[in-house]
């Protein structure tokens, strides 16, 4: 019978549990709610009744609890309390009430917030090596929203030096985030909105565009630059007459 159920892809989980010399085949449905109940019947014969297969022990329900005194239902285990901003997944049925906490992760937060200051870092020391090469009144943002947000982010133990980097005093970051969680999250949230729609105008342009050469090629005297970089952006509107009668 076990097999037969098994091989039938019902939707039917089926063990087998032993005590002594007797033996159950236990059945369950492999969802929850009223609508998964279910009843075995014989096609032929008396099987089902005779070895007791239809005596069920758990009758399907949807799982009943109280949230804040108030009654509610569901077809799932599962709950969704804060807003949709919090699962809950109910293992056993009780009476006791229970009282939920929510608590920010701390080291996943002060995980991300040396990732931030590491990224951050690495930006500045990159345009600081092709500070010759880059035309970096294109660049300025990063520094830009690092200064601005300094005195937010020196409550956080984030500080600014005078060389532009970041850097993370995280005995002061723990003890800060855990008096005003909420205040570091806006302030972050501000933060990174500004780093994405910076990274965002990046990635809409060529990065040769941020190039020195590129202004100088697009300049008066675009020949007088013998680069790669600026041949490469050479108005043809300038020169494709020149070009196509010489080649």
């Amino acid at each position: 019978m076990k097999e037969a159920l098994d091989q039938n892809q019902s939707g039917l989980a089926t063990r087998i549990e032993t005590s002594g010399s007797m033996q159950s085949l236990v059945i369950t449905s492999t969802k929850t709610g009223a609508t998964q109940a279910f009843t075995l019947r014989d096609l032929s014969g008396n099987s089902v009744s005779a070895l007791g297969i239809d005596h069920i022990v758990t009758h399907a329900a949807d799982a009943t609890y109280y949230v804040d005194g108030k009654v509610q239902t569901s077809a799932t285990n599962q709950l969704m309390l804060e807003s949709d901003s919090l699962a809950v997944t109910l293992r056993n049925a009780g009476t006791e009430p229970i009282v939920l906490t929510v608590k920010p992760d701390m080291e996943r937060l002060l995980q991300h917030t040396r990732k931030l200051v590491d990224r951050f870092n690495s930006m500045h020391h990159f345009l600081q090596r092709n500070e010759e090469t880059l035309a970096m009144q294109k660049l300025p943002t990063f520094e830009k929203i690092a200064k601005a947000a300094d005195d937010v982010l020196n409550r956080f133990g984030i500080s600014s030096l005078p060389t532009g980097v970041l850097v993370l005093d995280e005995q002061k970051w723990v003890n800060s985030v855990q008096e005003g969680y909420t205040d570091f999250k806006e302030a972050m949230q501000g933060l990174s909105l500004q780093f994405r729609e910076q990274v965002l105008e990046l990635q809409s342009k060529p990065f040769g565009t941020f190039s020195r050469y590129y202004d100088e090629a697009f300049g008066s005297h675009p020949y007088t630059i013998a680069t790669i970089s600026s041949m490469q952006y050479l108005h043809v509107a300038k020169t494709g007459l020149f070009l196509n009668v010489l080649w």
